[in-house]
């Protein structure tokens, strides 16, 4: 890159060696977790958060993370992360991103994910931090370092410590993490207003389910098609396709989707149509969980580890069927069958789901709701797109320094502009 007389270039080893960043893994070997300082089933305690628990738009999935007895926090001293630190996965799954929310308890990382820290806010803002980690210049250093080893893709705690951060003045940096942070403010925000919609919905569904006048009827009697997807040949161009990544909370995210060649295999019947219930249907963790296709911006199929189910217009209103099967994870879970880690979710079992069917005058009330909560819901996830694109389209050219930000920007402002 060429070099701007404002901005430094300082190795992370520099920046430990004066204590003004840190940089730290989980506890490999026997000093991890063992037997029963991990905690089972329900019960909660110190997270430990994995790669797995780390999404690709920057989240952590802290209901999900592994939970470990105190007694393990109180052993193990590596690892221990916090509010405002960024993590960084650097092991089989290397470069995902994350920064810890501010009012997140203390937790531990494993091994394959490392915390980074600013120690002198003067020097280092923990917020330039977490974007410059997300950045195309941090993210190069990464891809070229994660091969050294036989291992699967893998970037130790030594390699990290011999990369480096472009850091322009400590003003700078927190006037471009305020941009970027407003964006992502938005984003956070249109998301929470959707959450609460669609939590609004499962809500009114699970009512009707309970209706004692209801009659109850297995799913494969509701449903024009419940039919998994194909396993597709990626390309780089081609269809759209769905995969288990691409759904969590109740809604799909287009972004870690790829790409079928449908010249290789057919997809002439087989893409999405608006109103279809996916279901993840392969594997713990992830088996059970479902969305409701709401937008679609291209044509789009679903891989194998993906159900699809359509509702018959003609026995039940779609957009009932919908919501009324989106509501039911738990027990959809539970029809799994197989060993641990090898569940598999069919589609003979799930048809054979009961799923309670109010008069059809309740059902076309349900559905106007429906429809327009799920207008509202699909416009706001169109809308977080397009910030998304502007803030990832920003993030490099600002880090980098080839564009700045103005001296009269005002961060408290910032937010509202987006708006």
């Amino acid at each position: 890159m060429t070099s701007k007389p404002w901005m430094t270039q300082v190795s992370v080893e520099e920046l430990e060696r004066t204590d003004k960043l840190l940089v730290q893994d989980g506890n490999h070997g026997a000093s991890r977790p063992v037997g029963d300082e991990i905690l089972r089933g329900t019960e909660r305690g110190i997270a430990h958060v994995r790669a797995a628990d780390i999404s690709t738009d920057g989240g952590i999935n802290f209901a999900a993370a592994q939970q470990l007895a105190e007694s393990a926090y109180q052993r193990i001293r590596k690892g221990r992360a916090r509010a405002g630190d960024t993590l960084l996965t650097h092991k089989g799954t290397v470069g995902l991103v994350a920064r810890v929310p501010a009012d997140t308890a203390d937790f531990l990382c494993s091994p394959q994910t490392t915390f980074w820290r600013s120690l002198d806010g003067e020097t280092v803002d923990p917020g330039f931090l977490f974007y410059f980690l997300r950045s195309p210049l941090f993210q190069a250093q990464l891809k070229r370092r994660m091969h050294e080893t036989d291992m699967a893709p893998y970037v130790s705690l030594t390699a990290q410590r011999k990369l480096w951060l472009m850091l322009p003045p400590v003003h700078e940096q927190r006037r471009i993490a305020a941009v970027l942070g407003a964006l992502d403010d938005k984003i956070e925000h249109i998301e929470r207003v959707g959450a609460d919609q669609l939590a609004l919905l499962s809500l009114e569904a699970r009512r009707l389910a309970r209706d004692h006048s209801a009659g109850r009827e297995p799913l494969a009697d509701l449903a024009l098609l419940i039919r998994r997807g194909i396993s597709p040949r990626y390309t780089d161009e081609g269809c759209l396709v769905l995969n288990q990544k691409c759904i969590r909370d109740g809604r799909i995210s287009f972004g870690p989707a790829r790409r079928h060649d449908h010249a290789a295999k057919p997809v002439e019947g087989r893409t999405l149509a608006l109103g279809d219930v996916l279901v993840n249907s392969t594997g713990v963790g992830t088996l059970g969980r479902t969305a409701v296709v709401r937008r679609l911006p291209e044509p789009t199929i679903v891989d194998s580890h993906v159900t699809v189910v359509r509702a018959d217009a003609d026995v039940v209103v779609p957009e009932y069927l919908s919501y009324a099967l989106s509501c039911r994870q738990a027990e959809i879970e539970a029809l799994g069958e197989g060993s641990t880690g090898q569940t598999e979710l069919s589609r003979v079992r799930l048809g054979e789901l009961l799923i309670s069917v109010p008069s059809s005058a309740r059902q076309e009330n349900f559905a106007r709701v429906a429809r327009a909560c799920g207008a509202l819901v699909a416009a706001g996830e169109q809308e977080a797109t397009r910030l998304r694109a502007l803030r990832d389209e920003l993030l490099p050219k600002l880090v980098s320094g080839n564009i700045r930000v103005s001296e009269d920007f005002d961060p408290d402002a910032a937010t509202a502009a987006v708006a």
